[in-house]
Formats: structure tokens, C-alpha cells, sequence
């Protein structure tokens, strides 16, 4: 049996096969990445890239490096005893919504600028922040134990 013409010109041209090939294969790796970076959580939920730990002077912060506009994220701080409590900049309204704190009675006011939680022995301290505006690279600030906290969060639509 007779190939049709248009099969038979395609399988004359190697150079439209060697770019359909390559066009592939380029095409399962971009899916291969993808699906790998989800794996390790770089669109958040879990993985070991969506959260981040740091330990600073007895105090413990766990916080999730990527995050999703509209979505509450859990912020835990785990504090020693006679630590102070962890301090927002008058800053972080502008950039995060704080919906709650865990427990629910650790929130003071110190001044219209700042906010401060206070605990008077070991304690953990979820906030649960939401991230408002715009996606793409955020700073999440906070003072915890007396130390300035500098974390990484990225926000994604």
C-alpha cells in the first residue's frame, strides 16, 4: 500500500523531523522540571522547599516559604521562657493581614505603629497571616526574642 503524498513529503524532510523531535523532548523536560518543582514544593503545600525553619537564640520560627494570595499561612514561634514576645513592624499591615493569633489572648497593642505579643514562659505562637497585593518576592519581618527576624516568602497568584 501507497503512502499519501503528505506523509510521504513529511517523511522526506529530515530537518521538519529533527525539529519536531527536539520540540518534544524539550517539551517532557519542561514537564519533567514542572512536575518535579511541584514535588519539592515550590508552588506551595508541601515539600521540603514550601516551609522554612530557623532557630535564633532559642527562639524557633517556622514559617512557609511560598504562599498564595487569598490564603491564610501559619506562622509558628516557638518561645523560650522569659523571651520577650515576638514584635510586628508598623510595616506588616501593609503587606500581610494578620487574621488571628493562637493562642488568642497574646495580642497588645503598644502604640498605633506596632504590635506586640508577649509571653511570660514557653510558649507557641501561630499567626496566621495572609499575604495581600501583589504577588512575586516578599520580606517577612519580625522581632521575636529580641532579635530581627528577616524571612524569605514568595507569593504566588
Amino acid at each position: 500500500m501507497e503512502q499519501p503524498r503528505e506523509i510521504a513529503d513529511i517523511d522526506r524532510n529530515q530537518e521538519f523531523q529533527q525539529r519536531m523531535w527536539w520540540t518534544a523532548r524539550v517539551g517532557w523536560v519542561t514537564m519533567a522540571v514542572v512536575v518535579l518543582a511541584g514535588l519539592l514544593g515550590v508552588f506551595g503545600g508541601a515539600g521540603p522547599l514550601a516551609t522554612g525553619r530557623h532557630v535564633e537564640a532559642g527562639v524557633v520560627v517556622e514559617w512557609p516559604r511560598m504562599a498564595r494570595l487569598g490564603l491564610t499561612e501559619p506562622i509558628r514561634l516557638h518561645l523560650p521562657a522569659g523571651s520577650a514576645g515576638p514584635r510586628l513592624p508598623p510595616d506588616f499591615g501593609a503587606i500581610w493581614r494578620l487574621h488571628d493569633t493562637t493562642p488568642p489572648n497574646l495580642l497588645e497593642v503598644e502604640a498605633p505603629a506596632a504590635s506586640r505579643l508577649s509571653a511570660r514562659s514557653p510558649v507557641t505562637v501561630t499567626l496566621h497571616i495572609e499575604p495581600i497585593g501583589w504577588p512575586g518576592a516578599r520580606r517577612l519581618r519580625l522581632d521575636a526574642g529580641g532579635r530581627e527576624l528577616d524571612l524569605p516568602v514568595f507569593v504566588w497568584p
